[in-house]
């Protein structure tokens, strides 16, 4: 699953891939983590690479097969400790060219 993250939204796209979970965005550093604050999607880590997510940026209307899906992904990760005390689950922040390249 990739989040996309822009200054002012935040869409879910490739929401059937269960394998691996991205945050994509061309903003820098510091604007990544002023958007997902603003936009109440989750929190930056300390270490800039990282995004922790709030599940429900993660759901949609996708269905009881999508929903069983992402809470196998949630337990996989929590095993791993990817999900923190408040169920944010951790995602790697995939930087893209603003220019669109």
């Amino acid at each position: 699953m990739i989040v996309v993250v822009t200054a002012t939204s935040a869409e879910l796209v490739e929401p059937q891939v269960f394998t691996a979970l991205a945050v994509r965005t061309s903003l820098p550093p510091a604007g990544l983590a002023a958007a997902v604050r603003l936009l109440g999607v989750g929190r930056m880590d300390d270490d800039g690479e990282h995004v922790w997510l709030r599940p429900t940026v993660l759901r949609d209307d996708g269905g009881a097969d999508r929903t069983a899906s992402l809470d196998s992904m949630t337990a996989f990760a929590a095993e791993h400790g990817w999900v923190d005390t408040a169920g944010r689950i951790r995602a790697h922040v995939e930087r893209s060219d603003p220019a669109g390249g």
